[in-house]
């Protein structure tokens, strides 16, 4: 049988073009599947990038303290918004914690029932600009974990997370913990 009446009769056959529908519907799926991908990753950059955009990111300024009345005392801290977005509805508190606790960047703090409040010198911090919070009346002996809790303008939860170490000589660590949906 000549190569041209083989392949005359192939493509004539029912199962050839059975075959070929078959092996396009596979490679359009395999296709649709990467392009979804591809799609979904755009989508999510898209999202990070607009967060970033309005996002308030706060740098410690100072932390200071005040009255030095026994057992406790004031303690003011400065915030410094360095990032694109105004931090809207501020609110503060502290709480006495253990000194074993580590901030974790990918967490945020619940209030508890026993945190107090702090003062807030604004309800908002717009970006390149201080904010002060005071916390009055602090233990002076022990360990504190004070947070400052602000959202953004697209109504992502920011919190500033700083623990106060009592020892004159210690380094306060801080932490900056973003984008929880309100």
């Amino acid at each position: 049988m000549p190569l041209t009446s083989y392949v005359s009769a192939l493509l004539r056959s029912q199962t050839f073009w059975a075959a070929v529908q078959s092996i396009a519907a596979v490679l359009g799926l395999i296709g649709l599947f990467f392009y979804t991908l591809y799609t979904r990753r755009m989508m999510k950059l898209q999202l990070e990038t607009r967060r970033a955009e309005i996002a308030p990111e706060f740098t410690l300024k100072e932390l200071s303290g005040s009255s030095n009345i026994l057992p406790a005392r004031n303690l003011h801290i400065t915030i410094w918004n360095i990032g694109k977005g105004p931090a809207l509805r501020l609110k503060g508190w502290f709480y006495p914690v253990q000194s074993s606790l580590r901030l974790d960047k990918s967490k945020f703090l619940p209030r508890i029932a026993a945190a107090e409040d702090g003062d807030i010198s604004g309800f908002e911090v717009l970006p390149g600009a201080l904010g002060i919070i005071v916390f009055q009346r602090i233990p002076m002996q022990s360990h504190l974990l004070c947070v400052i809790e602000c959202e953004d303008t697209g109504g992502y939860k920011h919190q500033f997370q700083l623990i106060r170490i009592p020892e004159p000589a210690a380094m306060d660590p801080w932490l900056m913990v973003h984008g929880r949906s309100s």
